[in-house]
């Protein structure tokens, strides 16, 4: 009996040195070495959209027509919206970043991959420093804690998701369907795990960053 215990405790533990091999190998295939350099890439992209979306703020704000606090409204009037409501939003929000991730995979069959990527890092980028930027000339630190706030805890996954996502599309570079059936595979299998990471994002989404966005606007309007 001893015997048979070793034997099966060996055969164990090589089952699972082998299953977290493959898995390792199967990680190194998903984030090569070169996706580093497309990462930087895409990045430098998305803060070249960011200092758009700063300049951009600052020309506008004079133009506001005195609103003063028509930002500081809307933005208790969405918190007001989600309370209560929580699965409707869940809803909503499912439908449109499970949507923008197969917008992206389906991207990377075409041979505009590297130009749609490209445009929507600096498009996210523009959004983040435009957004960022009303918020906090309308209302100073305020106006930050507001922005940063909106963005928790939803973010931790939404960033992995989508900087993985990208940066696998524009590292093979479009017309995915005409490479070998490994890296097909290799990238529908990424697109399975941004899809999983935004998953996770909806639900923080939809139910822990309103109670956090409530608590932040209580605590500073």
């Amino acid at each position: 009996n001893r015997t048979v215990a070793i034997r099966l405790s060996y055969h164990t533990k090589r089952v699972f040195s082998i299953i977290g091999y493959i898995g390792g190998v199967k990680m190194k295939r998903i984030w090569e070495r070169e996706m580093w350099i497309v990462l930087g890439f895409l990045a430098g992209c998305f803060a070249l959209g960011m200092a758009g979306g700063i300049l951009f703020a600052n020309l506008a704000y004079p133009c506001r027509n005195g609103q003063n606090q028509i930002l500081e409204l809307y933005a208790l009037t969405q918190i007001k919206k989600k309370e209560g409501k929580s699965t409707e939003y869940f809803c909503y929000l499912l439908e449109n970043r499970i949507f923008a991730v197969l917008f992206f995979i389906l991207t990377g069959l075409t041979g505009a991959a590297h130009f749609i990527v490209v445009a929507a890092a600096a498009w996210m980028g523009f959004l983040a420093g435009a957004v960022g930027s009303l918020l906090i000339l309308e209302l100073g630190l305020e106006g930050f804690l507001i922005f940063a706030g909106s963005l928790f805890p939803q973010a931790f996954v939404y960033f992995p998701a989508v900087a993985l996502l990208m940066t696998k599309i524009y590292k093979e570079g479009g017309n995915i369907w005409k490479k070998p059936v490994k890296v097909i595979r290799i990238y529908f299998l990424t697109g399975l795990i941004a899809m999983i990471l935004c998953l996770s994002g909806v639900v923080f989404e939809a139910y822990i960053n309103p109670v956090w966005m409530r608590w932040i606007l209580g605590r500073l309007c």
